[in-house]
């Protein structure tokens, strides 16, 4: 007996959860950062799915930017 057909079916069958990445480049000099943040956080809240990750690196950096987190400077 083939089993691959059954396997198939019950793979076709299975729902995937996939979730949102959203990443927020904030420093303590960011004027947008408030409100960004406020907008982040409700989505977060209304959505289940989104996973909010906040880099302290993106106008300049500041006394709480680590080293790994100045590296991202170059995605902003």
């Amino acid at each position: 007996m083939n089993a691959l057909p059954f396997l198939q079916s019950e793979l076709a069958a299975q729902v995937i959860e996939r979730r949102i990445l959203t990443e927020e480049f904030s420093t303590a000099r960011c004027g947008f950062c408030p409100d960004g943040s406020l907008i982040d956080a409700n989505i977060v809240r209304d959505h289940p799915s989104v996973i909010w990750v906040t880099h302290h690196a993106g106008f300049g950096v500041d006394s709480m930017t680590t080293p790994v987190r100045a590296r991202f400077l170059v995605l902003h």
